[in-house]
């Protein structure tokens, strides 16, 4: 067992799973509510990615784990990996230092990782797809690795510089950044409504615009790009209007 961030004031103590019986019995709820997202959001991915950059899926939703070429079925994607790294970069005395750790598990690890997006690919100086350049810097990865990570902060303005700086170690660009602290703190204050809970932070006028006027926003016809907005958008739709986990992949 590990724990998963320091233990002062400002932090709430976090474990990672998998856990023994006896620790699940005896942990706090917010501590089985950490320990159950993160099992669910590797779950997701392992069911998801068959799902990547395709049109919406017609009903009904698959309820099998599928496979893809050269993809183990059941395997997780670098969004897990990411995250993972991310939380574990938590560890560390300041945000600064963090972010330079981030960047040092990444480079030590980029051979375990499949599905690595523009945005991370460039900074470790791997090849980009030219379609996929415009993205580099604005790209979703940074909200995606780092959304968990706000269950860990009692305090929102903590979180801001912590989330600030692990974001901003691939992906340095405004929106990316604002979307990645919108989403942090909808983890971080998961007792209030997703959306009054990303209002609340100081975000670029263009995110806070959409996520006002959400209700006539409508997702792509050919599925969610990479963009770190249109991929918010998406999480707080599929939120606000599922009341199952099946619900949430229809």
């Amino acid at each position: 067992m590990r724990k998963w961030v320091r233990s002062d004031d400002h932090f709430c103590y976090m474990s990672v799973i998998p856990v023994a019986p006896s620790y699940w019995e005896r942990a706090s709820s917010l501590e089985q509510r950490t320990m159950l997202a993160l099992l669910a959001y590797a779950a997701g991915d392992a069911y998801g990615f068959q799902c990547e950059f395709i049109a919406r899926i017609k009903p009904p939703a698959p309820i099998t784990i599928g496979t893809k070429l050269g993809w183990p079925a059941g395997d997780v994607s670098d969004d897990t990996l990411l995250t993972r790294l991310s939380i574990l970069a938590l560890a560390a005395q300041t945000p600064m230092q963090a972010q330079a750790d981030f960047i040092g598990s990444l480079q030590s690890n980029v051979n375990k990782l499949r599905g690595l997006g523009p945005t991370t690919r460039s900074v470790l100086g791997l090849p980009v797809k030219e379609r996929e350049l415009p993205q580099v810097g604005s790209s979703n990865g940074g909200m995606m690795r780092t959304a968990i990570c706000g269950i860990a902060f009692s305090d929102p303005t903590l979180r801001r510089v912590w989330i600030t700086a692990l974001t901003e170690a691939t992906h340095s660009q405004t929106p990316a950044r604002d979307c990645a602290l919108a989403l942090a703190a909808a983890y971080g204050e998961f007792d209030r409504p997703i959306r009054s809970a990303i209002l609340a932070q100081e975000l670029d006028q263009r995110i806070r615009e959409r996520i006002e006027n959400l209700d006539s926003w409508i997702p792509p016809h050919d599925g969610i790009s990479n963009d770190s907005l249109d991929t918010l958008s998406a999480v707080v739709q599929v939120v606000e209007s599922s009341k199952s986990v099946l619900d949430t992949r229809r």
